[in-house]
């Protein structure tokens, strides 16, 4: 007699990171978002809180274990805050065989 059980249970350990070559900028001048996905894989929005104030390259990027920029342009003196959102991915499934 065979007997197994199988247990599965989906481990979101992800190591990803978001960093900006600053925290300002100056009119008509530009900064860049960098996402490095860290091994995992899905799609990350990005939103201004005042698209009056600055622009963004782009408004999603898909990451599959990889980095990717966005470019931030300041187009006039205020204050926006940058969003960035986790929206859809994916992670290894662990399973456990006893």
């Amino acid at each position: 007699i065979l007997s197994f059980s199988l247990l599965c249970s989906s481990v979101f350990a992800v190591d990803y990171s978001i960093t900006v070559t600053s925290n300002s900028v100056t009119v008509g001048n530009t900064i860049t978002l960098k996402i490095n996905s860290g091994g995992l894989t899905g799609r990350f929005d990005v939103s201004s809180s005042d698209s009056s104030v600055v622009s963004l390259s782009n408004s999603y990027v898909w990451l599959e274990n990889n980095t990717q920029n966005i470019t931030i342009s300041a187009k006039k003196t205020g204050t926006a805050v940058i969003t960035v959102t986790l929206w859809r991915f994916s992670a290894p499934l662990v399973a456990s065989f006893i």
